[in-house]
């Protein structure tokens, strides 16, 4: 048996092919009919797209809620400050041209009895067939403190746009020698090798703008996605870059976003400059995790302040993490011991 290998592109063409040798009930029955596609993301604008191809006497309806789309993929690159995000951005208007009718307003509502979707400026749109494909979204009771205003100092970046901006704004203002602290989440989740894929980028950025800054990824795998590739290249080009396996620590539990901190179940200590959430979407629920490593203990004695504060101390207080499997250790600012561990951003 001879194996076949098929292309994403291959694959479109075949579906649309064999759509067209299928019988559409209500629609192909002579009677021009009514599609309505809720969200213009890449799944909803391609499918509006095929149908108007397959039969143009269908209309077909696009509702989207933004007049502009901005596309996560090369994202990374805005954040590295290797694309500008009107790179990223995509109007309607091609679609528009291709004779489909265009709702720039979100949908509320669907009655499946009534056969009609309701848009957020009170227009009721009715329908032969619906196709629902809104993308995803945060779930913001996921995590303690985590909100939707707390994404605004916290940016998780997951979804492109403001967000990313947000993110490339903080690298930008971080002082050279600061400490960005990312999360990987653990298992499934879209795009697996997202999170390394944007780690390497900001590795990147680090190191050729801000040399003395380091990053770190706090992982809640033991293992991921195209894993020897993405370490060889680490070790090759970004040695500012440390990873931290599942086996090394736990999970965040809370956020407080006033003092920039996360909680995790382990030990207590506080990291410099900028902290950012990668998120975990899955069926629409929000759980980012990071990892903690446990924290070797010092003595009062070894250290010239009593805080992380002291304006008596001629060097930073430090904490010091366990290195795991040969890794160098790396400083924080500050510690104390306790149930949990706690990553602290200082103001840049």
């Amino acid at each position: 048996m001879t194996a076949l290998r098929t292309s994403r592109r291959e694959f479109v063409k075949a579906a649309a092919a064999g759509a067209m040798l299928l019988p559409l009930p209500a629609i192909a029955q002579g009677a021009a009919g009514r599609v309505v596609v809720v969200g213009g993301g890449f799944g909803g604008a391609t499918c509006a797209r095929l149908i108007k191809r397959i039969d143009p006497r269908i209309t077909v309806t696009l509702v989207e809620a933004n007049r502009t789309f901005v596309a996560c993929p090369f994202s990374n690159g805005v954040i590295a400050g290797l694309r500008e995000i009107r790179a990223q951005e995509f109007g309607y208007d091609k679609l528009a041209g291709d004779q489909m009718v265009l709702q720039l307003s979100p949908g509320t509502a669907v009655d499946p009895q009534g056969r009609t979707v309701t848009l957020g400026n009170g227009a009721r749109l009715p329908y032969d067939r619906l196709v629902l494909s809104p993308g995803i979204d945060i779930r913001w009771d996921g995590l303690p403190g985590y909100t939707e205003a707390a994404a605004e100092r916290m940016p998780h970046a997951w979804k492109a746009g403001g967000q990313t901006l947000l993110l490339r704004r903080q690298l930008e203002a971080m002082d050279d020698g600061g400490t960005v602290v990312m999360s990987a989440p653990a298992n499934p989740f879209r795009c697996p090798p997202g999170p390394y894929e944007r780690a390497s980028l900001i590795a990147y950025y680090l190191k050729t703008k801000k040399p003395k800054s380091k990053l770190i990824i706090l992982d809640a795998k033991d293992a991921f996605s195209k894993q020897r590739l993405f370490q060889n290249a680490w070790k090759a080009l970004y040695p500012n870059l440390e990873w931290v396996s599942l086996s090394s620590g736990g999970k965040v539990t809370s956020v407080d976003v006033g003092a920039m901190t996360l909680v995790t179940d382990f030990g207590t200590s506080t990291s410099s400059a900028m902290l950012r959430l990668r998120a975990r979407c899955r069926n629409r629920r929000f759980r980012p995790t990071l990892k903690r490593r446990s924290a070797r203990p010092r003595s009062p004695s070894s250290s010239p302040a009593a805080s992380p504060t002291s304006p008596s101390s001629s060097t930073p207080a430090t904490a010091w993490w366990r290195p795991t499997m040969g890794s160098r250790s790396s400083a924080s600012t500050g510690l104390q011991t306790g149930r949990s561990r706690r990553w602290k951003a200082r103001p840049a």
